[in-house]
């Protein structure tokens, strides 16, 4: 035993563990003294396994109460906390025991009990302070991997995340003007400052839509256009042209699918926030703007390249309407999808190259659908045999040297900070998983029935495992990788 101090166990028991390896999880058969728990949680890095703990009839009878309704181990969806978009101000710094254990206590009612935790998850998480959990369960994962404290000066937090995000959208949006512009034939900048003056004239911030209002993308382009001088730039004269080539032919359906297909909920709009800041806060495109030249891209040539235009432009707004998400005063990244996370992970190895380590992300965990990779595939079909091999899987990965897990649940974006499962008197398995449906403060303990619910749900819904990799210098410009998705989900 290799612990720096004794531990008593009642029963047969082993133990594997080293100091050297930064993995997660242990094992052990029997149970630890009541008394020793506190004293020797700061030495146990790793997780605890017990089974079989002995009982006495009194006990097991409290002890199956407690077990099948146990304090911390589901909080309802829909409740009070789910409301609440960022982490509170309460210390990071939680009891174990009461994280982990049902009630707090080793159960003395249940047939076996196991716990496996992340002791680097736990110490690298870091708080939420407004609705960018994509940037914030990233900056945690990377805490985690490093094997840093978040009050290391070296650890990553939100706002450092949000920054690439930032930075990722910035070059969208320049490659998508570039790519309009060589098709239009013009500079389009003219018409994006129309476009954002008109909603700062209707009280809004430039390309951001508040909570609750529905974008209007299409028809308030078509407006700006029909309200501008017969002077005005190139680009209005254009789209006069199109929208008179739509009157006439009804070549091009109706904008409401597209403004749908753009459209994002804005939340946590501040509404305190000048509108000439606000005005020059999304992008200068004096450097994409000024020439119809595609800038390294070449011309996309296709029939009826005027059909495109509205759509083309539209793209660059629904960009644009990302980054001034980002640029809150409380930022929200309610813009990405899992797209983001893989953008995130890749731009934080860029940026964090002297580290000594990078991080990639893959799918780990998805709804059976055609073509995926992942791990572990689940159907509302499969058998309790088939479960129990996708929890043994998950287990694996929590437990696996140099990998995070983190999940896409409901509305949300967390990590997965450790699993329970415990088997009842009569047979029953529990098994759970702890994680959080706001913030990023673990908190809440889900079944893993509700886990593979919400993955069959959506195939949007996965669980991805970001890993930690040898530094890569990646200098490829890739940023409109897996633009086919980048709308697929707008969940903070």
């Amino acid at each position: 035993l290799e612990l720096g101090s004794a531990l008593v166990f009642w029963g047969l028991a082993f133990y594997s563990y080293s100091d050297d390896l930064p993995s997660i999880g242990c094992g052990c058969q029997g149970m630890m003294k009541p008394a020793e728990v506190a004293d020797e949680q700061a030495t146990l890095n790793r997780g605890i396994v017990a089974s079989n703990p002995p009982t006495t009839a009194t006990a097991a009878k409290t002890a199956k109460t407690k077990m099948a309704n146990p304090p911390n181990t589901v909080a309802a969806a829909g409740s009070k906390q789910d409301e609440v978009e960022c982490d509170t101000q309460a210390p990071e710094d939680m009891n174990l025991n009461e994280l982990l254990l049902p009630d707090g206590v080793f159960p003395q009612g249940c047939a076996q009990f196991g716990v496996w935790y992340s002791n680097e998850l736990l110490n690298g998480w870091v708080k939420q302070h407004s609705p960018a959990c994509a940037a914030a369960s990233v900056a945690g994962a990377w805490n985690a991997l490093a094997a840093v404290g978040r009050a290391d000066p070296s650890a990553v937090c939100q706002d450092d995340v949000v920054e690439l995000l930032k930075a990722c959208l910035r070059g969208r949006v320049a490659k998508r003007t570039r790519r309009a512009e060589a098709v239009i034939g013009c500079p389009i900048a003219p018409l994006l400052d129309a476009f954002a003056a008109s909603m700062v004239q209707d009280g809004l911030q430039p390309f951001d839509w508040p909570k609750g209002t529905k974008k209007d993308t299409s028809k308030r382009l078509k407006r700006v256009v029909e309200e501008s001088n017969p002077d005005a730039p190139e680009i209005f004269s254009k789209f006069r042209d199109l929208y008179k080539l739509e009157e006439d032919t009804a070549a091009v359906p109706g904008s409401d699918e597209l403004d749908d297909a753009a459209a994002a909920e804005a939340e946590g709009a501040d509404a305190e926030a000048g509108a000439a800041e606000a005005l020059g806060m999304w992008i200068s495109l004096d450097s994409a703007g000024g020439t119809a030249g595609p800038q390294g891209l070449p011309p996309i040539d296709v029939e009826g390249p005027q059909l495109r235009w509205k759509k083309m432009v539209v793209a660059v707004i629904t960009q644009l309407s990302g980054l001034a998400k980002l640029n809150r005063e409380r930022p929200s990244t309610g813009f990405f999808g899992n797209w983001g996370i893989f953008q995130a992970a890749k731009r934080l190895s860029r940026r964090r190259v002297d580290s000594g380590m990078g991080m990639s992300c893959k799918v780990f965990m998805s709804k059976a659908v055609r073509g995926s990779s992942a791990a572990i595939k689940v159907l509302s079909s499969d058998s309790e045999a088939k479960i129990a091999e996708q929890w043994a899987t998950l287990r694996a990965e929590l437990l696996r040297t140099g990998s995070v897990l983190l999940f896409h649940l409901t509305n949300h974006y967390a990590l997965i900070f450790a699993l329970r499962e415990w088997t009842e008197v009569d047979g029953t398995v529990v098994r759970q998983v702890l994680t959080t449906r706001r913030g990023q403060r673990p908190k809440t303990w889900i079944d893993f029935s509700e886990v593979r619910s919400v993955v069959i749900k959506w195939s949007g819904y996965k669980m991805m495992v970001l890993e930690r990799t040898d530094v890569v210098v990646d200098t490829d410009d890739d940023d409109d990788e897996d633009d086919d998705n980048e709308n697929e989900d707008r969940n903070a």
